[in-house]
């Protein structure tokens, strides 16, 4: 489905082959008025690679119409992509909210997207960003084991505590003394 989105956006966006180099699209009119440059991965660097070998280069756009030249609308051809797959209340746009929810789902960073969708402030990244429930439960995960202790060393007022964490154990002992100094935040008990 995302790799389809992507392919209609850039049909819509009258692709051409020489706008695609050195891993990025470079975009020249942008709704800002400013030139971009769009990272793509290697699948989709394969998919336009399959498609270039499949058209045999007769045509400079990467989605010509019959006669060659750019696909001056989409909506036509989407609406009935959606209405095949079953799809209601859904438009280009959404798109975009789609693959930033999924950039970041897959381990993708909020000011790696922020780049990537071309945006000014983080605070309109995070409005196309969202994130299932499951995924979040997921998240939370990462605490586990945050309080797991395999050793103390209870000879000193702030205890030595090693934590298991995600990867493996942690440097310090006590990730709690490195914020207090040496007599501990509490009087020692005479």
């Amino acid at each position: 489905m995302i790799k389809r989105a992507f392919t209609v956006f850039l049909a819509r966006a009258a692709l051409k082959w020489s706008q695609i180099r050195n891993g990025f699209i470079y975009v020249d009119k942008t709704k800002t008025d400013e030139a971009r440059q769009i990272p793509i991965n290697h699948d989709l660097e394969e998919s336009l690679k399959n498609i270039r070998t499949r058209q045999q280069l007769t045509s400079r756009y990467v989605f010509p119409n019959g006669q060659g030249g750019f696909i001056r609308d989409v909506r036509t051809a989407f609406k009935s992509a959606l209405k095949r797959a079953g799809i209601l209340d859904f438009h280009p746009h959404d798109l975009r909210h789609t693959f930033a929810s999924h950039y970041l789902m897959r381990g993708g960073s909020l000011k790696g997207l922020k780049e990537v969708l071309g945006h000014k402030d983080i605070k309109m990244t995070m409005r196309y960003a969202h994130l299932s429930k499951e995924f979040v439960k997921e998240e939370i995960e990462i605490l586990n084991g945050l309080t797991a202790c395999i050793k103390t060393d209870m000879s000193q007022n702030v205890t030595n505590d090693i934590f298991v964490t995600k990867k493996g154990l942690a440097e310090t002992a006590n990730p709690l003394k490195s914020l207090v100094e040496l007599d501990g935040i509490e009087p020692t008990a005479s």
